[in-house]
């Protein structure tokens, strides 16, 4: 019981990091952006995909080794429907990644964001709120059917 609840937490601090790290980036991202908030991105976006590892890594102990059965979530559709929301945030956030990764180190005084970038910040952003939304359903086992 206590490694259960010990990894619910572990999911549920990953969570909130991922939500902050997205909620910075699409208030601070622009089409341009000064050379201090391309460095301050690069380590908001490290802070995101370190607590997206740390989410699918509790989450995956949660669904197979601790905690309710296996069963209770692999034939739930939404959670289903939430890991590929998840996988989908994951996807899109490799854009901004290496955009970000690369001009950390830009020696010009304003970086030009391509709309590509901003895109997927906003739909990762977006795609969160449809996440949390599926994680609140198949956690209440809410889309079983026995």
């Amino acid at each position: 019981m206590l490694l259960y609840a010990f990894f619910r937490f572990l999911h549920f601090v990953a969570i909130f990091g991922v939500a902050a790290a997205v909620i910075i980036e699409n208030i601070a991202v622009k089409s341009s952006i000064s050379k201090e908030d391309a460095i301050n991105l690069a380590k908001i976006n490290l802070i995101d995909n370190v607590s997206l590892l740390l989410t699918l890594m509790a989450g995956y102990t949660l669904w197979f080794w601790v905690g309710k059965p296996s069963e209770f979530y692999t034939e739930n559709p939404f959670f289903l429907a939430k890991l590929i929301t998840f996988s989908t945030i994951l996807i899109f956030g490799i854009f901004p990644f290496n955009f970000f990764r690369r001009n950390k180190k830009s020696i010009q005084e304003s970086v030009m964001v391509p709309p590509t970038t901003i895109f997927c910040v906003r739909l990762r952003g977006a795609l969160l709120i449809v996440a949390v939304m599926l994680a609140f359903l198949s956690a209440r086992g809410i889309g079983l059917y026995y």
